[in-house]
């Protein structure tokens, strides 16, 4: 990378904070996604199973079910969603969660060799031990850049997660978690990619001692 490049870049890396060195609890887990979008007319309908195991849940401790709307104006690509989230302790099941969600993304620009882009969400959450609901906000920014041979990329994500209410069921209104991930992105067919990557998420427990998980990730996305 050219010098230039590399000060080009100090802005993004500024989007990536260090996680406090002062985390007492730490978990080594696994994420696994699986996309699949297709278009209609002037909408994308979209789907996503998510399954996540770690270590201090001994296995998985959540799976996500979601679905997607989205349509894309002026380059501005706004969509609308739900997923339902069941958790997991040690295979029972603890808790049931609902989730509606609004976003919109756009493209920022280019930022050395790479695409820099926004995404900005938010959330409506309940569960079925509480009667509260939550409102959370999820600011994302993304760098990409293709690398090597056709159709392999590097991926630079952060994502900052804003509770901003409390609830009954013991969420708190602040600054509740970041995640930061670099993964390897390659299209495998057609319409078919591939990603696998490493992702720190830090989260903020007030009096509690705060968390760090350190996960493995892998997506496979489809696009018809």
């Amino acid at each position: 990378m050219r010098s230039s490049s590399r000060y080009l870049l100090l802005p993004l890396l500024g989007c990536f904070p260090a996680a406090p060195a002062a985390a007492e609890d730490r978990d080594t887990q696994l994420w696994t996604q699986t996309n699949a979008t297709v278009a209609l007319g002037k909408f994308n309908l979209g789907t996503q199973f998510i399954a996540r195991a770690g270590d201090a849940a001994n296995g998985f401790y959540q799976l996500q079910f979601g679905v997607d709307v989205e349509r894309e104006i002026g380059g501005v690509t706004a969509g609308v969603g739900y997923s339902y989230v069941p958790s997991y302790e040690d295979g029972e099941l603890t808790t049931r969660e609902h989730r509606i969600r609004q976003q919109v993304s756009v493209p920022v620009g280019r930022l050395g060799r790479g695409e820099v882009a926004a995404r900005l969400r938010l959330e409506q959450r309940w569960r079925d031990d509480g009667e509260d609901v939550k409102f959370r906000l999820r600011p994302r920014v993304t760098w990409t850049r293709p690398i090597g041979e056709k159709g392999l990329a590097v991926r630079l994500l952060h994502e900052s997660f804003m509770n901003l209410n409390d609830t009954d069921w013991g969420q708190e209104a602040r600054y509740d978690r970041m995640r930061n991930q670099v993964a390897l992105r390659r299209d495998l067919a057609k319409g078919l990619t591939g990603e696998v990557g490493y992702l720190n998420q830090y989260i903020f427990q007030g009096e509690r001692p705060d968390e760090v998980d350190h996960a493995l990730t892998f997506a496979i996305t489809l696009s018809r």
